[in-house]
């Protein structure tokens, strides 16, 4: 079941897809590729996705004007 959404860059799905494209892509220039090459790229994806989502949530956090304040619902 899915719950809430999230941005496609926090998709491991989306990831697999581009990694699954540049691997497709070297081989179709000639670059040998394995599953595990495939495996790799994604991870390395993912990680940079990962840590560029948290360095712009920290940029706007300290660029923010105003608290953030938690209200009841």
């Amino acid at each position: 079941m899915l719950n809430s959404p999230k941005s496609p860059f926090a998709s491991k799905t989306i990831w697999g897809a581009v990694a699954a494209v540049i691997i497709g892509l070297l081989n179709l220039l000639g670059y040998a590729t394995s599953e595990a090459d495939a495996e790799t790229l994604s991870q390395l994806l993912t990680g940079i996705a990962a840590s560029a989502a948290g360095a712009v949530a920290f940029y706007g956090r300290i660029k923010a004007n105003a608290p953030i304040k938690l209200t009841k619902g």
